[in-house]
């Protein structure tokens, strides 16, 4: 399993298994009087043509992780200003030849691209030295998944957007998912992705399963402090959520954690930040486990062909 490891997460904004890679921070900067954004004219080592609204940001930090495979570095990076805190999380590599020679502990320098749901690093240099040596916080990291496919989902006490409680108990009969986010996230690849994907999947539900109702989507906040049924109300509204099929939840941070563990799922607060991984889970209409998405790798398409499959051979 891979962990990922989310950016910093601005109050004011809207935020991976083990082994591989650990959290990702989400927490945003405030604005300084000159943001160390540029507007990005040309793609990065040959990558993918850049918008006019990709920003590209020049960032130091220090190697915590490589995931050869994946093309994927851990860094505990300096703040970014203008958009991110001081954090460690995971940069997507899109240039392999920017990986050569790249050792764990070592200091380096990069670009940052962002667009409105993508981010990767490249033009990466090796420097002497690059952050602070202030210690950081332990890494949290969970002794792996307790709950798996085929397994029954037990009663976590939640409550909707609307301040109504919901209990798995009481969705027997109903196919439904649930991933986990929070509402100040802005790096594109990490909760805004999960959001995305579900707003697909719920389109894709809605046209695939034959006219049948008894399927749903939540989407568990895990940073409850901020995100109370008012904040996911409104956010639920801003991203199109119909909450007859779609809805947000909150609860007491500790019943969330102990939720988000038995799958994996690993998230503690650095600093002004959150970090965390990512899972999504889909639960039968028996009450049983069928799917456990790890990572921000998977397709919705995906998500709608378990759900329908549960449908239809509970």
């Amino acid at each position: 399993m891979i962990w990922f490891r989310t950016t910093q997460c601005a109050r004011l904004l809207t935020c991976l298994g083990v082994m591989a890679l650990a959290f990702t921070g989400c927490s945003v900067a405030e604005p300084p009087a000159a943001p160390a954004a540029q507007s990005a004219a040309k793609a990065p080592n040959g990558a993918i043509p850049l918008t006019a609204g990709t920003q590209r940001y020049e960032v130091k930090g220090q190697i915590k992780e490589i995931d050869l495979g994946r093309r994927a570095l851990r860094i505990l990076h300096e703040e970014i200003p203008g958009y991110m805190k001081r954090m460690t999380m995971e940069f997507e590599v899109r240039d392999e030849s920017d990986l050569g020679g790249l050792a764990l502990g070592d200091g380096v320098e990069f670009s940052l691209w962002v667009t409105a749901d993508d981010a990767w690093i490249g033009k990466l240099r090796r420097i002497a030295s690059a952050v602070p040596s202030e210690a950081t916080p332990a890494m949290v990291v969970s002794a792996g998944p307790s709950l798996r496919v085929g397994d029954l989902l037990l009663d976590t006490p939640l409550t909707n957007q609307l301040g109504r409680q919901v209990l798995f108990s009481q969705l027997r009969g109903q196919a439904f998912a649930f991933t986990f986010v929070f509402t100040t996230c802005p790096f594109p690849t990490m909760c805004p992705r999960m959001t995305s994907h579900f707003k697909e999947a719920f389109a894709g539900l809605s046209m695939s399963t034959k006219g049948r109702t008894n399927w749903l989507l939540f989407s568990i906040t895990i940073d409850p402090r901020v995100d109370t049924p008012a904040v996911l109300s409104r956010y639920a509204e801003a991203h199109g959520s119909d909450p007859a099929r779609w809805s947000y939840l909150t609860g007491e941070e500790s019943n969330i954690e102990a939720l988000g563990k038995k799958f994996g799922l690993s998230f503690l607060r650095e600093g002004g930040a959150i970090n965390h991984n990512l899972r999504t889970v889909v639960v039968g209409v028996d009450g049983r486990i069928r799917k456990i998405f790890i990572g921000n790798d998977w397709q919705p398409s995906a998500l709608v062909e378990e759900m329908r499959r549960s449908l239809e051979t509970p």
